[in-house]
């Protein structure tokens, strides 16, 4: 009579078979130990809006994929030394993923040429916008936005805006709010809203178009806060006067966002990539974080967002050229 507890031959593993379950094993591990770690590259430094979008993104797109996605701060001459890691590191295999931004497209109209070659990028979707404050100093005898520009227009050395430097999107704000309402700037480079915000309480400059972070310098007087260059107002500060309630009509300020791929990447990639961020933007988790940012959710298709592309192109284009901004 057989031993029930004797183990069933096709079970016990000889020498030969013990070779082989150990290298399959190993090869198994080696094969995870090399997996490429899925890379969210943001060309901004840690720290500022962008990298907190960036994190919450990743963090949602992680637990949807079940497995890591890294943010890589990669700064640098305007978002292009993250532009060009992510096209050079990127390959094939959908695990290197830009995040960009306006620097995308201002870049494109460096005097030099492009720094790098658009057509090596591919859009997979467009994550959204949030919109900008336009913050003054205190000390402007300005409680609107119609008296502040009454007295920019009387001032023979133009009004001093902090800028993140020339093309960022404080700037180009700027710009296209010194056309819209005919006044002169002169643009102060600052290395960000970090340094920016600071020097315009201290009153050396007189304004800034920056997120709607800085309320608490608003609420302790130390500046004003005149629009926000959108026709909704903000979820978490809504006392702030549209573009339209404070007469500028169809005037928009802010920056968008939106992800990436190596144009080399396969299509079924780009594809699923693009339905797991269109998944993820709509949770009620990234609802709520979106909110407290003012951060307005988009989505949609690379179609779509492409054709976004190309209409900002041609917008920004047009506010370089007959605003003479020198590119470099």
């Amino acid at each position: 009579m057989k031993n029930p507890l004797r183990p069933h031959r096709l079970f016990r593993l000889g020498g030969l078979g013990k070779l082989v379950a150990a290298s399959s094993f190993a090869l198994l591990m080696a094969s995870q130990a090399n997996a490429k770690t899925i890379e969210l590259v943001v060309p901004y430094a840690a720290g500022g809006f962008t990298d907190a979008l960036a994190r919450h993104v990743a963090d949602a797109l992680s637990k949807r994929i079940g497995e890591p996605v890294v943010v890589v701060n990669k700064t640098g001459a305007a978002s292009v030394v993250g532009i060009r890691y992510a096209i050079e590191q990127g390959g094939t295999d959908g695990r290197t993923i830009l995040l960009g931004s306006l620097g995308y497209i201002t870049t494109q109209f460096q005097r030099r040429g492009a720094p790098f070659d658009p057509k090596a990028l591919a859009p997979v979707v467009l994550l959204g916008a949030t919109p900008s404050v336009l913050y003054v100093r205190a000390s402007i005898p300005a409680k609107n936005y119609q008296e502040f520009v009454e007295w920019a227009r009387k001032q023979p050395s133009g009004i001093s805006f902090g800028t993140s430097g020339v093309a960022s999107s404080p700037h180009l704000n700027a710009e296209d709010l010194a056309a819209t309402s005919g006044f002169q700037i002169l643009a102060v480079p600052y290395a960000g809203s970090s340094a920016s915000m600071p020097a315009m309480a201290g009153g050396h400059i007189d304004a800034v178009f920056e997120s709607s972070g800085s309320r608490a310098l608003v609420e302790t007087g130390k500046i004003k806060a005149l629009l926000v260059g959108s026709d909704k107002p903000l979820a978490s500060w809504p006392e702030v006067p549209t573009a339209e309630a404070a007469g500028v009509p169809g005037f928009r300020s802010g920056s968008w966002f939106g992800l990436f791929l190596p144009a080399q990447t396969p299509a079924s990639l780009r594809k699923k990539l693009n339905a797991d961020i269109n998944a993820v933007l709509t949770s009620a988790e990234l609802a709520e974080r979106f909110r407290q940012m003012d951060f307005n959710a988009a989505g949609g298709t690379p179609e779509a967002f492409s054709k976004f592309l190309e209409a900002e192109k041609a917008k920004l284009g047009h506010l370089i050229s007959t605003r003479h901004i020198h590119v470099d």
